[in-house]
């Protein structure tokens, strides 16, 4: 079974931008069988959390690093080709911002 430790999670969730960050939580939910509370408890995290995640509460919020870092071990878990795809994708985001100094 794949892992990733806490610690390298949560150092790989600094550099995830906000905004990608539902990318992650999306293929987790899809994981579950777009179950919320099967993602939730996949993640670790309550129900309400999913759902102002996933913006669909009237209320919408972004994951902090330390919950983020949940996401990605679970998504990891679940779907490692997926969340290194992702990983791929940020890096070569990150690479062209770089690229542009």
């Amino acid at each position: 079974m794949p892992y990733i430790d806490d610690e390298k999670a949560y150092k790989l969730a600094q550099f995830v931008p906000a905004d990608e960050r539902l990318k992650l939580i999306k293929i987790v939910f899809e994981a579950c069988g777009e179950n919320i509370s099967k993602t939730a408890k996949e993640i670790g995290v309550t129900r309400a959390q999913i759902y102002r995640y996933l913006k669909r509460a009237e209320r919408k919020d972004t994951p902090s690093d330390k919950i983020f870092s949940k996401v990605i071990i679970a998504a990891y878990r679940l779907r490692p080709a997926q969340t290194q795809d992702f990983f791929r994708f940020i890096l070569r985001q990150m690479r062209e911002l770089v690229s542009k100094l």
